[in-house]
């Protein structure tokens, strides 16, 4: 009998093409964890969170510096564009928006807002009075000292009939309003003998303050004191010890006594000026002074 030769059957194998192969290989266990789950599972976004950690700071990091950012410019665009509440310019308000609008003030507290100030620019022996509570950080402030402080101080302080008393209400809405506050009074205490440049330094530090007002506004606390020691120097005074008082917070207590005082009295926003104890609220024109101002005298 003839042999013949049989050839064995086998079973086929599928060919997996390279790239696939390839693919399978550098699957992780995580991923197919991931994937065994689904993408949008609990621990797919666990998973997804801590090999991103970095990413995800960063961005928040991000959006914190834009949304500061986004509040000054807001505030600032307010300010340029004359933002207008209740038929006149706002003021920043403080830190009791519930507090009682500014009224006309009692003998009492009249005399009580004069006491211990940050300084006097005028002649003391004016016979009209204006007390501002004022916040150096404050871009409504700074709209005042820009448009009407310069015709009040040529038409009334320069001239001997006003005499403008400073006080102190930095608001907690801007980060350097209290050590703004500190410069101004730490240049006042550098007024030699028997505190004779006193007002003088105060001026100058105060001019200097709403002047570059968006130079140190945006700083850090430390580089927004090293301006403040510059200012004092370029006005005359030792800058190194005026930045030494601020940071010691040497006139702290005396600074939040003021701002205090200012609720009190009704001073709920920045600038709020009383002259002869009637209140003037805001980044107001010169003829909302005026009417007061003549009237008085």
């Amino acid at each position: 009998m003839a042999k013949v030769a049989v050839r064995s059957k086998k079973t086929p194998v599928a060919k997996v093409p390279a790239a696939k192969a390839e693919k399978i290989v550098k699957t992780t266990p995580e991923k197919k964890e991931m994937r065994a789950v689904g993408p949008y599972s609990a621990n797919a976004m666990m998973f997804f969170i801590m090999n991103n950690a970095g990413l995800l700071f960063m961005a928040l990091a991000i959006f914190m510096v834009g949304f500061l950012a986004g509040s000054i410019w807001t505030e600032n665009k307010m300010l340029k564009d004359g933002f207008v509440k209740g038929g006149s310019v706002a003021a920043a308000p403080a830190a009791q928006p519930d507090a009682a609008p500014a009224q006309p003030l009692s003998d009492a507290d009249w005399q009580k807002i004069q006491e211990n100030p940050s300084g006097i620019i005028g002649n003391k022996d004016a016979k009209l009075t204006m007390v501002e509570f004022t916040d150096y950080q404050c871009p409504f402030c700074g709209r005042h000292f820009t448009e009407t402080y310069p015709q009040l101080k040529k038409q009334y302080i320069d001239t001997g009939k006003l005499k403008l008393v400073m006080q102190d209400e930095p608001l907690s809405m801007h980060p350097n309003a209290r050590i703004g506050a500190l410069a101004a009074r730490c240049a006042a205490d550098q007024g030699g003998f028997m505190g004779a440049n006193k007002d003088k330094n105060l001026e100058a530090m105060h001019d200097a303050l709403f002047s570059h007002q968006n130079d140190w506004a945006v700083l850090s606390k430390d580089d927004a004191i090293k301006k403040y020691g510059e200012y004092a120097k370029a006005a005359g005074m030792n800058g190194d010890q005026l930045m030494d008082c601020v940071k010691t917070e040497k006139f702290g207590k005396v600074v939040d006594d003021s701002a205090a005082l200012g609720q009190k009295v009704g001073a709920n926003g920045t600038p709020t000026f009383f002259i002869e104890k009637q209140p003037v609220v805001g980044a107001q024109p010169l003829s909302a002074f005026q009417a007061i101002l003549d009237k008085a005298n």
